[in-house]
């Protein structure tokens, strides 16, 4: 298999060193994506990108995304699976900056490129500019707001983010996990019951603590490792091994998700509202 010549640790989430207005000397950036170079390694004779599936989850999957992106990795693979990718954390050329900082400017009534009124403005101006997010985001309780604030996070974050990607991807396959884990003597699972966080398909996905989980929970971790085993062998989801449902394509018309729950189940257009508001204000 290709390796990679960095560790995830190089990874920032600041993204990509850029020097912005370097005329002025002292806004700039420090962060900066390390080298996810690919290489085959000298001992592997059959060096065919057509047996190579690639997989990461959360940071992972934020490394499996810039081998996606850039094109002198793509020799070196045929298919990657990216689950659950923070992917509003940049990877972000000089000219993505630019596009935010338009952004930020039409809100603080600033041009894009005078730095003395971005320097001017107060903290108070820029979170007036926030209210944009609020007013599509209004609290819905009085005292608790982390559910709002899940869902406000997890939509921009993941949700929305990844729809966007899909969209402009030749062949995309999308989901979501949306059943809560079901165990015995799991750590913190009365905070947490009911709920699906980020990470809790994993063990579902490598068929790890199935002594723990329901028959459902583990019809749905079969379920769920066949359809990975699947794209890994043939890059199509539904075969060769059985799966209970087929997995539609994404298509911009009509957004199909597959859903992981029992039983598992196809939905249209997940959070269409949102995800529509999130790609106007930026990712």
């Amino acid at each position: 298999m290709p390796s990679t010549k960095s560790l995830l640790e190089q990874m920032h989430a600041m993204g990509n060193k850029i020097n912005k207005y370097t005329e002025y000397g002292d806004i700039t950036s420090n962060e900066q994506c390390g080298g996810e170079e690919m290489e085959w390694p000298p001992t592997i004779n059959l060096r065919d990108r057509f047996h190579i599936t690639l997989f990461g989850e959360s940071a992972g999957a934020q490394s499996k995304l810039l081998h996606y992106g850039t094109s002198g990795m793509r020799s070196f693979f045929q298919a990657a699976i990216i689950q659950s990718s923070p992917m509003s954390f940049p990877f972000r050329t000089y000219l993505e900056y630019i596009t935010r900082t338009v952004l930020l400017a039409e809100q603080l009534k600033c041009g894009v490129s005078d730095i003395a009124c971005f320097r001017k403005v107060s903290y108070q101006d820029i979170i007036t500019a926030q209210l944009v997010v609020v007013e599509h985001f209004p609290p819905d309780q009085v005292n608790d707001q982390r559910p709002l604030l899940a869902r406000l996070f997890t939509q921009w974050t993941f949700t929305c983010s990844s729809r966007l990607f899909a969209r402009k991807a030749p062949i995309a396959y999308t989901h979501v996990f949306t059943y809560p884990p079901i165990t015995n003597g799991a750590s913190n699972s009365s905070v947490f019951q009911g709920h699906v966080c980020h990470g809790d398909e994993l063990y579902f996905l490598f068929e790890a603590l199935r002594a723990n989980l329901t028959a459902a929970g583990r019809r749905l971790s079969s379920n769920f490792a066949n359809y990975w085993t699947n794209y890994a062998k043939s890059q199509d989801l539904n075969q060769p091994i059985q799966v209970p449902l087929i997995w539609p394509r994404f298509h911009n018309d009509v957004m199909k998700y597959l859903c992981f729950q029992d039983p598992i189940e196809t939905m249209d257009n997940y959070f269409k509202d949102d995800c529509d508001f999130c790609d106007k204000i930026g990712y």
